[in-house]
């Protein structure tokens, strides 16, 4: 019996955006969301391995599997983290699983921005809602995405757990037994059934016997003897 597979919507409720403490001055709450989308930026892939090298030394070093780079969590980080570069501030998506095919069981999410990787990670160690994502170990893996705006970076963490797959059980039908050589068998005609024809019945009539000759006739005869002889 197969128990419902649920997925964890609360994953979009725990995570809580960071912004970590840098030299470079943090986000401006007067700058508009178009001054931003017009300053020049760069990706950047060398923050991005060295985010996941520090996460996956601190899991490793508590005893939890390290997390594989996803690229459809990565490709969805980056995005994010330019939505939240052109907007000039750090927010959650209201859907992790935008960009997600695989069987999802668990998502999370941490945001922030920051001048260095080192800075953000210790801010992100430091939160309590941000540390639970970083070590929690039922994920298996992580995207991240890092956009410098000028000199300082927008970054997003995902991070995912699969579902099991499904036990699938079979049972193989019994083979049948062959043996190896059959028996030799000799011909046998098959038997032959005889029918006698019925006997034939003949039916004989025979004439009732004459009945004797009247009395008269008996006398008339004995004296025709006697004269026979006497004659």
């Amino acid at each position: 019996m197969h128990l419902p597979r649920t997925r964890l919507a609360t994953a979009l409720l725990v995570a809580t955006a960071i912004g970590a403490a840098a030299p470079a001055p943090m986000h401006a709450a007067s700058a508009s969301p178009a001054s931003h989308a017009t300053t020049a930026f760069a990706w950047g892939a060398a923050e991005e391995q060295a985010f996941v090298d520090r996460i996956n030394a601190l899991r490793t070093g508590k005893g939890l599997a390290p997390l594989e780079v996803d690229p459809e969590l990565t490709a969805a980080s980056r995005t994010w983290a330019e939505t939240m570069r052109q907007r000039g501030t750090i927010f959650h998506a209201s859907d992790l699983s935008v960009g997600v095919t695989s069987n999802w069981q668990k998502l999370g999410e941490n945001v922030g921005v920051g001048g260095t990787v080192d800075a953000l990670f210790d801010a992100f160690v430091a939160s309590p809602k941000h540390y639970e994502n970083l070590v929690d170990p039922v994920y298996r893996y992580v995207g991240v995405g890092v956009v410098w705006d000028g000199d300082r970076m927008f970054t997003t963490h995902r991070f995912m757990a699969l579902f099991p797959p499904e036990e699938t059980t079979t049972t193989e039908a019994p083979r049948a037994t062959i043996p190896a050589e059959l028996p030799a068998v000799d011909p046998v005609d098959p038997p032959t059934t005889t029918t006698t024809a019925p006997p034939t019945t003949t039916t004989t009539t025979t004439a009732p016997p004459t009945p004797p000759p009247a009395e008269r006739t008996r006398i008339a005869a004995i004296i025709d003897a006697i004269t026979s002889y006497l004659g």
